[in-house]
């Protein structure tokens, strides 16, 4: 397989089902807002790995699953198709709310805002929870574009993706917290 085509080189691409589209549509800038997430996802796995804790392995567990989770989001965004299949995130919401839980039950209670700060690894999940954040904002105006293409069933993968992207920003933020806090550094508060 060849890694260049040459058929992007005029500003278009193509989405699964339709013409070729301009580069800057909403779609593809929320595909591409989905690849930086799943890297940056990538990037805080290796850095994990580097000072693995294990308090953290069942939460750090799911970091894989979730880059998964991320490509079939992609996939979902990129498809405009009629017949396209539903894109069932219930399960995986939960997953993440239910680590949320776990977490936040050995946390230390939050009394003020705080600064995305602390170790490296809890600084870079606090950098990939703003790409998540933009992530979802870019799946926001591809679900207010309100494209007459789009059918019931690709509204409610969006919709789901959305749901999804949201749990996972609050995600991140817990985990992020809790990397600073078995890794020995409190979190810094907002001196607001």
């Amino acid at each position: 397989m060849k890694i260049y085509t040459k058929t992007g080189d005029a500003g278009e691409t193509g989405l699964l089902g339709a013409a070729r589209v301009s580069k800057a549509d909403p779609r593809i800038q929320c595909l591409g807002e989905v690849d930086e997430l799943n890297a940056s996802l990538g990037y805080l796995r290796s850095q994990i790995a580097v000072a693995a804790p294990p308090a953290l392995a069942k939460e750090v567990s799911l970091l894989l699953p979730i880059q998964k989770r991320l490509f079939e989001i992609g996939a979902t965004v990129a498809d405009v198709r009629r017949d396209v299949s539903t894109l069932d995130l219930f399960d995986a919401t939960i997953d993440l709310e239910q680590s949320i839980d776990r977490q936040t039950a050995w946390l230390p209670p939050l009394t003020s805002f705080i600064l995305p700060a602390g170790t490296p690894q809890s600084s870079f999940a606090h950098v990939t929870r703003s790409i998540c954040r933009r992530a979802e904002r870019a799946l926001v105006a591809v679900l207010e574009g309100k494209n007459e293409s789009q059918n019931v069933r690709i509204q409610q993968n969006l919709s789901n993706a959305q749901i999804y992207l949201n749990r996972l920003s609050d995600w991140l933020f817990v985990l992020a917290r809790s990397l600073n806090h078995v890794l020995g550094q409190p979190d810094e508060p907002w001196p607001g």
